[in-house]
């Protein structure tokens, strides 16, 4: 399976430790949109910031914005090339088991649209065994997209719900309700994010100070949210167990 990485162009010593930890693996670096240089037209107007003022507090930053590029180039590259692929954040760091997991990608692929390879320490549900891994449905598969594998089918859906950006992509990720591929996981994990260093896509995220109203629509957004992926992790129990 093809394996891609997200890296800013300039970021020598980043590609160099990627090349040190994919070291007798086949990868390709992708060129990561660089958001604080502004994005490409038609991915500009996707951005929904009215809506993140409202419900979510503040916007998306330049390097949020960039992030969420970058994912969606390479949702667009997953259906172009008609195969499952594997993206993974140039800050990421493998695991012992990285060697075995990437070796039952394919196999994870034929049943899981989406497959989460960095740790996440919430509830839940056991998708069952084999004989390498543990498979997993995360109720609650916020924070981070350091790494994952994607069918094109699932990256389809990805694309199709991200005509407006509402929310960061690792945000966007998580919350099922939007496009309606579940949070599937592995344990044994094959990458983590061991936080050594500051995204260079994102960059810093600066507080702004949120007007009241804003502060109690976002809660009942929250409110809102918590519902429909309680709704969402219902229905996946029942498939995926099923």
């Amino acid at each position: 399976m093809k394996i891609f990485v997200i890296s800013l162009l300039g970021s020598t010593d980043r590609r160099q430790r990627v090349s040190a930890e994919l070291e007798g693996f086949s990868f390709s670096f992708f060129d990561a949109v660089n958001g604080h240089e502004g994005l490409p037209e038609e991915l500009e107007k996707k951005i929904d910031d009215n809506h993140r003022r409202v419900f979510r507090s503040r916007p998306l930053t330049p390097g949020e914005r960039g992030v969420y590029a970058s994912h969606y180039l390479l949702w667009k590259k997953c259906v172009a090339l008609d195969e499952p692929i594997i993206i993974l954040e140039d800050d990421f760091k493998s695991t012992e088991y990285f060697a075995t997991i990437v070796a039952q990608a394919e196999v994870l692929a034929q049943d899981y649209g989406y497959v989460r390879l960095e740790p996440q320490y919430t509830e839940c549900l056991n998708l069952g065994f084999n004989e390498y891994v543990q498979k997993v449905l995360w109720l609650d598969n916020s924070k981070g997209a350091t790494g994952y594998i994607v069918t094109p089918k699932a990256a389809q859906e990805f694309l199709k719900a991200s005509e407006r950006w509402i929310c960061s992509v690792d945000n966007f990720i998580s919350e099922t309700y939007l496009h309606g591929i579940p949070s599937v996981g592995v344990i044994p994990y094959a990458i983590y994010a061991p936080n050594d260093m500051e995204s260079t896509i994102q960059g810093k995220v600066n507080l702004i100070k949120v007007p009241f109203i804003f502060k109690a629509t976002r809660e009942l957004h929250r409110f809102y949210r918590f519902l429909r992926m309680w709704v969402c992790n219902h229905k996946a129990r029942r498939e995926l167990k099923g």
